[in-house]
């Protein structure tokens, strides 16, 4: 299979994810992203891929890189969940030492160990939900599984959001 013909595939595929998204919609609206992919068997990375250029980027900056720049943005909530837990927290990404393919976080409100290596897909999400506009930075691993997600917040500083905006990948 040629280069164009993968990316035809991936594109179609991309279409149908995202047809069949909008009429899961129509029918369960407010279901959550994970719930939503798992009905529709796909991964929550992959269901998000679909949706690039609709209100979302598919970034090309280093794990290290993003985590550096979130300081910017002030108090955001972080969350990350599976299947028998969800641990999300409110604070500032500050405190943070790096090294190799492992980050910490660590202060009185934000308390993280990230481990960069399984950090395979990022992406800027801008989209309108139930409560209005929302932003947030998603990462997955190599399988579309969530890894770890950051909001913005009413208070988070969406101007150094847009004055420093991760670094986009072209879409393939």
């Amino acid at each position: 299979m040629t280069d164009r013909s993968k990316a035809e595939a991936r594109a179609a595929r991309a279409q149908d994810i995202a047809a069949r998204r909008e009429a899961l919609e129509a029918t369960e609206p407010g279901l959550r992203a994970r719930e939503a992919a798992d009905r529709l068997g796909v991964s929550e990375g992959e269901l998000l891929a679909a949706r690039v250029g609709d209100g979302v980027t598919r970034l090309a900056t280093a794990p290290r890189d993003l985590v550096a720049a979130l300081p910017d943005l002030g108090r955001v909530m972080v969350l990350t969940r599976n299947e028998t837990a969800v641990h999300e927290r409110k604070g500032v990404f500050d405190n943070i030492q790096t090294g190799g393919h492992v980050g910490l976080v660590l202060n009185g409100s934000i308390d993280l160990r990230l481990f960069f290596k399984h950090w395979r897909h990022l992406f800027a999400v801008e989209e309108t939900v139930r409560s209005g506009r929302r932003t947030s930075l998603q990462v997955f691993d190599g399988a579309g599984v969530a890894v770890h997600k950051i909001y913005l917040l009413e208070e988070s500083d969406r101007a150094a959001f847009v004055r420093r905006p991760p670094r986009a990948l072209p879409r393939a």
